[in-house]
């Protein structure tokens, strides 16, 4: 660094490096225990059964420095990979696990029972017969499907971006980010426990889902009026 530096400068820089440097080796001695953790938690678990696919995701700097994390992860959900599922990486699985845990069907029956839960769900109040709604907090594992919901919601050619633009126009960008990551907590669920594969079908099959489903309701109204719906003439 070129320039014209006051000896209070550089001491705050000195001091400035010490303290990033200090955080960088705390930051790799918890990669390096939690690797061991995993490690204990995998011993026994069979291998896969080839190499496990990337998803063609680049490397984040924040991703845990961890060895053969994937494997691990693969291991540790008993060959289930929910990094199939937008926008869940390595280390977003990493976290879900720790809040979690892998057996979900055991404290969850359900899929509505996990989103309510994790504060995803809306909640519903009842006082004789007036009903209303009221606010879940949402905990730690709903607060990282949120910001995971909020990447998903930017793509331009997942089903899931085309989903959350369009309840976005409806119901504003809040509302469709809490209903986006209580998407992804269903699928999350079912993976885990039922290992169902994700599938993405793309944005243009949504988008023909959404106009048949339109046009459906179109017609049942014409016929409730007594009307026949026609196409416009091309």
């Amino acid at each position: 660094m070129v320039g014209t530096w006051k000896t209070e400068h550089l001491f705050a820089l000195r001091q400035g490096l010490a303290a990033w440097e200090f955080y960088r080796g705390q930051i790799r001695e918890c990669d390096q225990a939690l690797e061991q953790v995993l490690k204990e938690l995998t011993a026994d678990k069979p291998e896969p059964p080839g190499p496990l696919p990337t998803w063609g995701r680049r490397k984040k700097p924040n991703t845990p420095q961890i060895g053969q994390l994937r494997q691990m992860l693969w291991k540790l959900c008993d060959g289930k990979d929910p990094t199939t599922l937008p926008g869940v990486t390595d280390y977003t699985l990493l976290q879900l696990i720790s809040e979690t845990g892998t057996d979900l069907a055991r404290n969850w029956k359900t899929d509505k029972q996990f989103t309510a839960w994790m504060g995803l769900a809306p909640g519903a109040r009842q006082s004789g017969k007036r009903r209303g709604t009221q606010k879940r907090s949402r905990n730690r594992a709903g607060r990282i499907l949120c910001v995971v919901a909020r990447s998903v919601g930017k793509s331009v050619d997942r089903a899931l971006g085309g989903f959350y633009r369009r309840l976005r126009a409806r119901r504003g960008g809040l509302i469709a980010n809490v209903a986006l990551a209580r998407k992804l907590a269903q699928m999350y669920w079912r993976v885990m426990v039922h290992g169902v594969a994700y599938v993405e079908h793309g944005l243009q099959r949504y988008q023909d889902r959404v106009a048949e489903t339109e046009q459906r309701w179109l017609r049942k109204l014409a016929r409730k009026h007594g009307m026949i719906l026609q196409p416009k003439a091309a």
